[in-house]
């Protein structure tokens, strides 16, 4: 993040950025390294952004604050997580998640699309996986509980939702409870079946969200872990076909 993230821009060229630790930052002593130097390259490649962002001096920085002329505006690009608890849970039972996933799929929750990608993210199509879940039983009644941060808007508004389906969610055997936190502190340390966590890429590329989920990802909450998973993140991000990365994205999805 330009302003708010663990570094800050330090100085541009053409084709090159250098990034510096931003001592502003919640938790700045964590932050390593403390410079980054990243180049707009071809070849070699550690990374990739999509077409139309990479350009003499990564144009997307000098439009930060301002609507570049000829810009298309976007839907908002931001996705509310819905992390199921796997530990000290009911939802540590692969078939209980499998079976209250399908049942939030299936809940009106508005104009708000169920999906893992953005639909204003190009690509959204080709990533989204739409495999029908299969369940072979319904499990036992689930009494779980959901937390939120109270500042999260976006969460405030898929609890409103649920609370909305509440009928609907007994039908299924499926009772909530909602505990609001103060923090997202708060919210990560809470003792919750169901948390509510959203993400706003700034990258519009799926891998930017799914990037969420790797082993050693400092945002990973839920501290799922797949090696394989890992290693089609790290074919996503080199590879420079739009249509070949979705198609691998797709497969993370699934």
């Amino acid at each position: 993040n330009v302003f708010s993230g663990p570094f800050r821009l330090a100085s541009q060229a053409p084709g090159r950025l250098v990034l510096e630790r931003n001592l502003g930052y919640w938790n700045a002593d964590e932050v390593k390294p403390a410079r980054v130097v990243v180049t707009a390259s071809r070849g070699n490649v550690d990374a990739v952004l999509p077409r139309g962002l990479v350009g003499p001096g990564l144009p997307w920085i000098d439009t930060v604050g301002q609507t570049p002329k000829g810009a298309t505006e976007l839907s908002t690009l931001a996705t509310g997580l819905l992390w199921f608890a796997t530990r000290d849970s009911p939802l540590a039972d692969l078939a209980a998640r499998r079976y209250a996933a399908w049942v939030v799929t299936h809940l009106d929750l508005g104009g708000n699309p169920v999906s893992l990608v953005s639909p204003a993210v190009p690509g959204a199509a080709t990533v989204n996986s739409h495999e029908p879940v299969q369940l072979r039983r319904a499990p036992g009644p689930l009494r779980l509980t959901v937390a939120w941060a109270r500042a999260d808007r976006g969460g405030a508004r898929v609890v409103a939702a649920l609370q909305r389906n509440a009928d609907r969610l007994r039908e299924f055997g499926i009772t909530l409870t909602y505990r609001p936190q103060a923090t997202v502190q708060d919210l990560l340390s809470s003792k919750a079946d169901l948390v509510l966590l959203g993400w706003s890429p700034k990258v519009f590329d799926a891998y930017n969200l799914l990037d969420l989920f790797p082993c050693g990802s400092a945002f990973n909450v839920a501290r799922w872990c797949d090696p394989s998973y890992d290693a089609l993140m790290r074919r996503a991000v080199r590879t420079q076909d739009d249509e070949e990365r979705w198609r691998i994205e797709r497969r993370l999805v699934e």
